[in-house]
């Protein structure tokens, strides 16, 4: 099929007068991107395959019908191998943008899979400069490639948004509709102890299936779990096929499934590079790279530890996150009920991690804390001077007690607060000059930091 009627297949509101996102979730992007869209900067939508890009990019697209505004709207889904044939020159893709205008209003312009342009920072570094009336949006599954291919040419010119898999809230959202409409903040604690001996077992029961099957937003919207299971298959599927084979030059596929096992199992755990290497028959550099293509490919995260006295704090190992729950589950291949598995207690843990990536911003730092003697905490937040630790317990709590471990950080920090976050206790206490807040983990977007 030629470019051209692929282009019209792909934008249908140019022959119609409507245009409907059916169905999709609200999220919080929107507002990012609608904030966004006339800043004359190239606005850049980074995430995992079918975190929601490409219906992020649909809603806003429909935004813009309703306004009246259906033949601006320019929109390339780059999957399509013979549609890439429009981006070969930058005055030929000018010139067809120009020859489908009907007006001199600004155009919208929005490239799904942008990494499949060839040299695609020059490319958008030079209709930029032309100045022209041009909004461009651009999205991409591969960290690693599109801020290769941006860094250089669109410094001090693009917006960045890492769409993750749904957050716990946008969720609970879809999950428990009406029946939760909002969660007091955590300083209206007479409202909040409410709301939670209200909504506190319908809320943990979203967990459970959010913790089993992650937040991919159409496995969340598919009811039955074994279809949830396999919306989950073709979405590895899909990343192995199009990204670890086809794009990211993965040479030794093999090693990288069973480096992909590993790391599964090895979920909120110290990552050894060496055993790596000795378990897989690769070398050491090769597991770095596998590990970086992982990351830059928004599968897991790698956390660095938090140490200010090198000698006492040794470790340098980092841990290992992922960015899925369901898609790490099913990379081990266990939908246990949460209540029974053993592992209940890291994938909660893992759940904190992902809320708090939300929420924590460069110029601060995420870390672990463990120490020679094995004294350990779960997060530590640095922000300036400012410490903050975090320690997640998966069990029960009836009163608010802490580990030796958490009181050994405060004794050798001081922080003016900490968090020792469980799963029903809403309280807090007093140790020395700390503050410390018992929160249940599920309220953890509503931390401000």
């Amino acid at each position: 099929m030629d470019p051209l009627s692929i282009f019209n297949l792909q934008n249908p509101w140019r022959r119609e007068k409507s245009f409907h996102v059916h169905p999709f979730i609200e999220r919080d992007a929107s507002t990012w991107l609608s904030h966004w869209l006339e800043n004359p900067d190239v606005l850049v939508i980074l995430g995992p395959r079918q975190s929601g890009k490409t219906t992020l990019i649909k809603r806003q697209i429909q935004s813009l019908v309703e306004k009246g505004l259906n033949n601006s709207i320019f929109y390339f889904n780059l999957d399509n191998e013979n549609l890439q044939a429009l981006f070969k020159q930058v005055s030929s893709f000018v010139k067809f943008i120009q020859s489908k205008s009907t007006n001199n209003k600004r155009a919208y312009i929005f490239i799904d899979e942008i990494q499949r342009v060839k040299n695609a920072g020059l490319f958008l570094k030079q209709i930029q400069d032309l100045d022209m009336p041009f909004k461009l949006i651009i999205s991409g599954s591969s960290s690693l490639e599109v801020k290769a291919k941006t860094k250089e040419h669109l410094t001090g010119r693009k917006k960045e948004f890492l769409l993750t898999p749904l957050s716990f809230a946008e969720f609970l959202k879809q999950s428990l509709r009406k029946k939760v409409e909002s969660i007091p903040s955590l300083q209206n604690k007479n409202e909040l102890l409410d709301f939670t001996h209200l909504y506190g077992e319908a809320i943990w029961k979203a967990a459970c299936e959010y913790l089993l099957y992650g937040g991919y937003p159409k496995v969340v919207m598919t009811p039955d779990p074994q279809d949830k299971i396999a919306e989950l298959a073709e979405i590895y599927s899909s990343y192995l096929k199009k990204d670890v084979q086809d794009y990211l030059g993965v040479e030794n596929v093999e090693a990288f499934n069973k480096l992909v096992s590993l790391s599964a199992f090895q979920l909120g755990n110290l990552v050894n590079f060496s055993e790596l290497a000795s378990s897989l028959q690769i070398t050491r550099a090769t597991v770095k790279k596998y590990l970086t293509v992982l990351q830059d490919s928004f599968v897991l995260t790698m956390l660095p530890p938090f140490f200010t006295n090198r000698k006492r704090e040794l470790v340098k190992n980092q841990k290992v996150f992922w960015l899925d729950n369901g898609l790490r589950n099913f990379i081990i291949n266990n939908f246990t009920s949460i209540t029974t598995r053993g592992d209940h207690g890291a994938l909660i843990e893992n759940f904190v991690f992902n809320e708090l990536t939300r929420k924590i911003h460069p110029p601060s730092t995420f870390h672990f804390w463990r120490t020679q003697t094995g004294a350990e905490v779960d997060f530590v937040i640095r922000q300036g001077e400012e410490i903050i630790p975090i320690e997640v317990k998966s069990q029960e709590m009836t009163l608010p007690r802490t580990s030796r471990s958490f009181l050994s950080f405060l004794n050798q920090y001081h922080p003016e607060q900490g968090f020792f976050l469980n799963r029903n206790l809403l309280d807090q206490t007093k140790y020395k000059q700390t503050t410390i807040h018992f929160i249940p983990f599920w309220l953890i977007n509503k931390f401000s930091f």
